[in-house]
């Protein structure tokens, strides 16, 4: 019974810092309207990234992402540079440029069976490490033991490692939304988004969402909200998770529901595709979810169903072109802006031509 609440709350924390600490990082919505509206996509827009995420932690996961991005399924996925399986994805990047890959700047390493160690050198981030060597295995030892100053030692070399196996980050995300949990390690993490001019991923903050979170108990200080006020990189206005169920049929009927509740905006929609093994179904315990969402997003019917929604694709590599090149609401010509790409007509990257 212990071991079942155990897990019930790091379910329960995980989904709340990638969800609700997530969305609380951003300032309330400008009087332009939503960021679809903003970088120019056309009005009323329900505009997707389909994002796949734990890239770079197993062979699988690899596997299906690479098969998603290269397919156009996926329109971005986000690596985890420290995992074991990073080297693989990078040289996979090499030979199939111009996908909106991102990197999980990443303080845990969750999976009991596949532990990894930051990048950084041990003894220059020892807050961030275990008895072991490896990055903390929960959201909750590194929201205590975390030293900002080491976290951004080791975020940096995340990056800088990225650069260096030639993968371009097309956007930068908080790895179990760890970085958002503790207002100096979401400060690192906007910096160096601003240093690197690489977009973060975080979703616009409207009155009603400060409400909710508030009531939630998430505060959001002066000093957070200043902060992200400052913070000029483009954001979503919606961020969602493909829903679990018991069955197959039952996950794409919710995940139709989800996207039929969709208001118009930018809206990532993030899953973790993985193919199926037996070193996977020990990796994982939800790894069942993680081998329908591979197959969700893959599936002739959805595909089918988010073309006649109308839905936009886009990626975060689309989003910065829109911002550099100005949006109607950024002052910049509405000529300059780039055709939006419907669902049918985007290409194998998931970004415009």
């Amino acid at each position: 019974m212990l071991r079942v609440r155990l897990t019930l709350m790091r379910v329960l924390v995980g989904t709340l810092l990638a969800t609700a600490v997530l969305a609380a990082t951003a300032p309330p919505v400008q009087a332009d309207g939503t960021w679809a509206d903003r970088l120019g996509y056309p009005p009323g827009s329900r505009v997707l990234v389909l994002h796949a995420s734990h890239v770079g932690t197993v062979f699988e996961a690899n596997e299906a992402a690479e098969r998603q991005l290269s397919d156009g399924f996926a329109t971005s996925a986000s690596a985890v540079v420290p995992g074991t399986w990073f080297t693989e994805f990078a040289e996979w990047c090499r030979s199939h440029p111009g996908h909106d890959v991102g990197v999980a700047l990443a303080l845990n390493s969750e999976m009991p069976y596949n532990r990894y160690g930051p990048v950084a050198p041990r003894s220059e981030v020892a807050s961030l490490v275990d008895a072991d060597g490896y990055l903390a295995a929960t959201t909750l030892q590194s929201v205590i033991n975390a030293d900002a100053g080491e976290v951004e030692r080791e975020l940096r070399a995340q990056i800088e490692r990225a650069l260096k196996s030639g993968v371009k980050p097309g956007h930068l995300s908080p790895h179990l939304g760890t970085l958002v949990a503790r207002a100096d390690l979401m400060d690192v993490y906007l910096r160096l988004a601003r240093e690197y001019w690489i977009p973060a991923v975080m979703v616009e903050l409207t009155d009603a969402h400060i409400e909710q979170f508030r009531s939630e108990g998430f505060p959001l200080d002066e000093a957070t909200v200043r902060a992200v006020r400052e913070y000029p990189l483009p954001k979503l206005d919606h961020i969602e998770f493909i829903p679990t169920a018991d069955s197959y049929e039952a996950k794409r009927e919710r995940f139709m529901e989800l996207a039929r509740s969709l208001r118009p905006g930018i809206t990532q929609i993030t899953y973790s595709p993985t193919v199926e093994s037996m070193a996977v179904e020990r990796l994982w315990p939800q790894w069942q979810q993680y081998v329908w969402d591979a197959q969700l997003i893959a599936d002739p019917e959805v595909r089918t169903f988010l073309v006649d929604e109308g839905f936009v694709l886009t990626d975060w590599i689309e989003m910065m072109q829109r911002f550099e090149q100005g949006g109607p609401s950024l002052e910049m010509p509405t000529d300059d802006a780039p055709d939006a790409v419907t669902f049918e007509q985007s290409d194998s990257s998931g970004a415009s031509p």
